[in-house]
């Protein structure tokens, strides 16, 4: 029986392998690539030391990459937290200090405010 969104995402991979699972413009990821990417992204979380249950903020882009990050971030057993890069750094700072969010997965495209991010007072552990 199934009862979580991994599940599914690996019965599809098992069943599936190489169908798409997600379609962005004209590019695409299979189950197969989607699960293994988001398994990298839940192992890495938890060798930084996120715990089951903690926020994880995603702050990129809508793009495949954002599917890997919440489906990674689920897969560790965490909750996924968007953040908004187009926001102001003045709100991202204060939705990461409310939340609680101690790491951060992002693209390096994001890298130069992110460090502005970080220098405004937030205890961030990891970046990812």
């Amino acid at each position: 029986m199934i009862f979580t969104l991994e599940q599914i995402i690996e019965k599809a991979a098992k069943e599936f392998p190489s169908k798409d699972a997600f379609r962005f413009l004209d590019e695409s990821v299979s189950y197969k690539d989607l699960l293994e990417k988001a398994t990298k992204i839940a192992i890495y979380l938890q060798e930084r030391g996120v715990k089951k249950g903690e926020r994880v903020g995603i702050y990129m882009n809508r793009c495949l990459e954002s599917s890997f990050a919440i489906y990674g971030i689920l897969k560790a057993g965490c909750v996924y937290v968007p953040l908004d890069p187009f926001a102001p750094i003045a709100r991202t700072s204060f939705l990461i200090k409310d939340c609680g969010i101690t790491c951060l997965v992002s693209t390096p495209k994001h890298k130069r405010k992110l460090a502005k991010i970080v220098d405004n007072g937030n205890l961030i552990s990891s970046i990812i």
